[in-house]
């Protein structure tokens, strides 16, 4: 089976959904090849079939068989839809795939092509299962034969599938199209499924807003979903990004996940919807039990998304310039709802390790000037390990002898082969360090990061410490038992930067790092399944 894709952001949602997808998931709809390829399909125009769904599911994808001998030349774009049946013709829109459309070569082989969708609930019922097309035409083929079950109109692609289908006509055939759902007793989700009865104001420009849940089992994140409509007033369409965010003491913290919503959805004057993302990820996203916090992010133009919720209490916003949720939350205002939000997610093995130096050492050191970088490498206990990093630890006290407090972040580094230099993997959110402050573990929030150890190709993970100003305030602690350490003279602003080992000809003006004695008292937190973890 393949997966369409677009080669963008939001295309790959398509492709990473079928990877990702939990198991047993079941189908409805047409699951043989029909005999008879249709003609290369028409621009800005849908079609499809119905069928009847026999018992209560979620959403996962759409698949139909395609091929690409229409004989037309260019690049058509194909999404495809859901609508519910009304008296034997297709209604109200349920769902269209989240990706803003894949772009079909000529030519291209006869197979499943599936897409991704929101994860949205479906009750048993008829359901019409649609292609929708769009830029050159007289390319796509879909297959079909048997009893008459085709119905299609005229439909502008770029504004996504109409709300409401429309009038059409009716036509031959049956179409090789289906509809991948997990049944009841198969959809794990975590957060909020039921609609909420109170719609936000209009959606400001970029801000981000969430709500937090607490996930009770290991998992492996599928798609984030929320209800939202384009009823803010506004006209446009207003950019929508879903994220995952850590719980910190009862705050928003580190980023996990996140991926943009289709562009064709937050549309003005869309109906209220579910819509999905699946997480843009090098590898799956893994997730311990514990709280979390999903987030809308939105662009501009402002006005033109809301969303629903329920309740008081358990909202954090803030402003947020970026065009993508960043990094870390921020410091945020509190307020009332919660957003109707949520997770998919498959249940899994997930084990917590550690990579590092876990135990204090007896060593305090100097008090930390401001601007200067130290750390050493860790290597973990086995010869290959592979998990997803989730924060840094560094023992620490806030007795340096200065008053006020002093800021720190930590950084997760891997050295290259044969490369001067060692490359930034993630930066922590930035701690303080007040004055005073007894010894003891802090933690480093960082955002989900990917971490693979060979000690063979030398990618041996580092952690280094930057500190600011006020100087003076803050110490770590280390043993005596080995020579490993590092450190250099680096602008605390400069902290994500890749940091020397020795001259480079190509940036002979860089700060190198110094050798030391001891080791430092830090460590990384990571998650991995017993699939990726290895002796």
């Amino acid at each position: 089976m393949k997966s369409l894709m677009r080669l963008t952001v939001i295309g790959l949602c398509g492709l990473f959904m079928t990877a990702l997808s939990p198991a047993h998931a079941a189908s409805f709809g047409r699951t043989t090849v029909g005999t008879t390829p249709s003609a290369g399909l028409r621009a800005d125009f849908k079609r499809g079939s119905k069928f009847v769904l026999s018992e209560t599911g979620t959403l996962r994808q759409i698949c139909a068989y395609l091929d690409g001998n229409g004989g037309g030349t260019g690049s058509p774009a194909i999404r495809f839809a859901l609508y519910r049946d009304r008296n034997g013709l297709p209604g109200e829109q349920v769902a269209e795939t989240t990706s803003e459309g894949w772009y079909f070569g000529p030519a291209q082989g006869a197979d499943w092509y599936c897409l991704g969708a929101a994860s949205a609930p479906l009750q048993p019922g008829t359901y019409w299962t649609i292609i929708h097309t769009g830029g050159d035409p007289g390319v796509v083929r879909y297959y079909y034969d048997g009893a008459a079950n085709w119905y299609g109109n005229a439909d502008t692609f770029a504004d996504g599938a109409s709300d409401t289908f429309g009038t059409g006509s009716a036509g031959e055939g049956t179409l090789s199209i289906r509809v991948d759902y997990l049944p009841e007793s198969e959809s794990h989700f975590a957060g909020v499924r039921t609609v909420g009865t109170r719609v936000s104001a209009p959606m400001s420009a970029q801000m981000k807003r969430g709500s937090s849940f607490t996930l009770a089992e290991g998992a492996q994140l599928t798609t984030m979903n929320a209800y939202i409509d384009g009823s803010g007033g506004t006209s446009g369409s207003q950019p929508l990004w879903i994220a995952l965010y850590n719980d910190v003491n009862g705050v928003p913290s580190a980023l996990v996940a996140k991926g943009q919503v289709s562009s064709s959805t937050p549309l003005a004057g869309r109906t209220a919807r579910w819509v999905g993302v699946v997480p843009v990820s090098d590898g799956p996203v893994f997730l311990m039990p514990g709280r979390y916090w999903i987030v809308l992010h939105t662009g501009g133009p402002a006005g033109v998304l809301r969303y629903y919720m329920e309740g008081t209490g358990n909202w954090r916003g803030n402003a947020s310039p970026g065009e993508e949720p960043p990094s870390s939350f921020g410091a945020a205002s509190s307020g009332d709802g919660t957003i109707t939000a949520n997770i998919l997610y498959t249940p899994t093995s997930v084990r917590h390790h550690t990579f590092g130096r876990t135990t204090p050492g007896s060593i305090p050191s100097g008090p930390l000037t401001a601007n200067y970088v130290r750390g050493s490498l860790y290597e973990p206990d086995h010869y290959f390990r592979e998990g997803w990093v989730t924060a840094l630890w560094a023992y620490m006290d806030g007795n340096g002898g200065a008053s006020g407090s002093q800021k720190v972040r930590l950084a997760l580094y891997t050295t290259e082969i044969w490369q001067p230099y060692m490359h930034i993997l993630a930066a922590s959110e930035e701690v303080t360090i007040a004055a005073g402050q007894p010894p003891g573990w802090v933690r480093f929030a960082i955002p989900l990061t990917r971490i693979h150890y060979n000690q063979y190709d030398l990618h041996i993970p580092h952690i280094m410490m930057f500190s600011g100003g006020t100087q003076g305030v803050a110490r770590y602690y280390a043993s005596d038992d080995a020579d490993n350490w590092l450190g250099a003279p680096v602008a605390y602003s400069d902290v994500g930067r890749s940091l020397y080992l020795y001259y480079d000809d190509g940036h002979p003006e860089a700060q190198l790092l110094q050798q030391g004695t001891r080791t430092p008292s830090m460590y990384g937190e990571y998650l991995n399944t017993p699939e990726t973890d290895s002796e």
